[in-house]
């Protein structure tokens, strides 16, 4: 989160011209905190921006680790042609709404 107050405080310091636009900039700045805590809640943006990392298909060692959010879900499958779409591989359910498969 960007502490509003001071980053006006410091924008101030920078560039003294920008002070009749404090207002805007506020607005602006505000907006974004209020994105960024809609898209990341607790978590870092390098963490949602690398979750692609952690998430989806991804190689590791002795395999391959599928993972997806699903925090409503009761049970999930990877299914799809290579298994005749049958629910023949179930993931596994972990915290916080997170389902595996390896």
């Amino acid at each position: 989160m960007i502490d509003v107050k001071r980053a006006l405080k410091s924008l101030s310091k920078i560039d003294p011209l920008l002070d009749r636009y404090h207002s805007d900039i506020r607005i602006h700045l505000e907006r974004f905190n209020e994105k960024r805590a809609l898209l990341c809640g607790e978590r870092s943006l390098s963490e949602v921006a690398n979750g692609y990392m952690y998430f989806g298909i991804n190689r590791c060692e002795g395999g391959w680790t599928f993972r997806e959010w699903l925090p409503m879900a009761d049970e999930a499958w990877l299914i799809g042609d290579f298994n005749g779409w049958q629910k023949t591989h179930p993931l596994r359910k972990t915290d916080g709404g997170v389902f595996e498969l390896f």
